[in-house]
């Protein structure tokens, strides 16, 4: 019933993306946000696939088995350990490139905008392959009474589904105030 649940809020934060997609190229905005909130709408398009699916849980199930299978059960937390730094590593690595790249000249509310969606993308693909390499110590933080899992999955969703709807606000309303060219 869960997965369910998630599947519809990532549903409603792709039809957020997809009308920032089409704002974004109804006012002629730049390559770039049009792009990005379409690859955020895919994303979110996949993640609620393999919620429907139930992907995520089969392939942790999976990946279980093949341990079981191999004798390298009990060694799981090392094994999970190097796996999950290298995730944390190539996402800080991105998201330094990122930042450093993207944040450092953007101006404007638009910009900041796509940024934060950008961000919370990143945070979701994250979590998303954190959770399917969790076997137990992982599994205590992500899925234990702190509930840190639903906190960024709901929280980056949430914040992909706002930035999206103040993106088409901010878009609808810079259009609207600018000047008109009565020059023809």
């Amino acid at each position: 019933m869960l997965s369910l649940v998630a599947a519809a809020l990532y549903g409603g934060v792709v039809l957020s993306c997809l009308a920032s997609l089409a704002t974004a190229l109804l006012k002629r905005q730049i390559p770039a946000h049009w792009r990005s909130w379409g690859l955020l709408a895919l994303l979110f398009s996949v993640l609620a696939v393999l919620r429907v699916l139930n992907l995520e849980e089969i392939w942790r199930d999976e990946l279980r088995e093949m341990l079981l299978a191999t004798d390298s059960y009990d060694d799981r937390r090392g094994f999970q350990g190097i796996i999950v730094l290298v995730i944390a590593g190539l996402v800080g690595a991105a998201g330094f490139f990122w930042i450093f790249r993207k944040a450092r000249g953007a101006r404007g509310r638009r910009n900041f905008t796509v940024i934060a969606a950008q961000a919370a993308g990143m945070a979701m693909a994250a979590l998303i392959a954190v959770r399917i390499v969790s076997f137990s110590a992982l599994d205590k933080l992500l899925f234990g009474p702190l509930k840190l899992n639903w906190i960024i999955d709901i929280g980056a969703s949430v914040l992909v589904a706002g930035c999206a709807v103040y993106y088409v606000w901010v878009v609808v309303q810079g259009a609207a105030i600018r000047p008109r060219d009565t020059r023809r």
